[in-house]
């Protein structure tokens, strides 16, 4: 088991749609909605924080078949923790989704992708993984959200592993739902299948597991 992933095998034509900091009220729901309407299941990397904030979107977020990724509790840069501190931060919020979701998280993602060689090698002992990316990141930023999504849809490539954001700023909750289903049609035209992480690291069977995806 790698310490760090942080893409798939190009040989299956898939690739991991991935959410950072929810859940939120506004923006989840767009997500949500737009994945219940192309039938796509993704992997949502939550923080602790947000989920006692918004523990109904949470419960939605495993009830409708997606993943849960763990994000820390407070999203801290970890440069500035001790291991201590990070160990709490990562185990307080598995304690929280598994209370409320009933799943316990497979992967970690660091916040800011702030981490070093002994952070990966923390969390490899105690069970999970170190999940970064390969496409996306900068849809945050004012009017960064378009910029992303171009670059997505030009180079997409199996095992890519896409991050996006999911916050309630006004600019990002209006885009979202646009940018999403731009990504997908993408991966659709390329043939490539949109799946949770733990599918497209091969923990988990893909054939049988995954919903028919339905036409565009």
């Amino acid at each position: 088991m790698d310490a760090v992933f942080t893409q798939g095998s190009s040989i299956i034509p898939c690739v991991s749609l991935t959410f950072d900091d929810g859940p939120t009220q506004k923006t989840t729901t767009e997500i949500l909605k737009v994945l219940k309407k192309f039938n796509i299941l993704a992997t949502f990397f939550v923080t602790g924080e947000n989920t006692l904030n918004f523990p109904t979107m949470a419960k939605r977020i495993a009830k409708e078949g997606h993943e849960l990724g763990n994000h820390s509790f407070a999203h801290p840069h970890f440069s500035s923790l001790s291991m201590t501190d990070i160990l709490l931060e990562i185990e307080t919020t598995n304690k929280i989704l598994l209370k409320l979701t009933k799943q316990k998280p497979l992967f970690f993602r660091p916040p800011y992708g702030d981490y070093t060689e002994n952070h990966s090698h923390l969390i490899k002992r105690i069970g999970m993984m170190t999940a970064l990316w390969s496409k996306g990141g900068g849809d945050w930023e004012k009017g960064g959200m378009k910029k992303i999504v171009s670059q997505i849809e030009t180079d997409l490539q199996p095992g890519d592993i896409i991050l996006l954001h999911d916050h309630d700023s006004q600019e990002h909750h209006e885009q979202i739902s646009d940018a999403l289903t731009r990504i997908i049609r993408a991966c659709r035209k390329k043939k490539i299948q949109i799946v949770p992480l733990k599918y497209l690291y091969g923990l988990s069977n893909i054939e049988g597991n995954l919903k028919t995806a339905s036409k565009v």
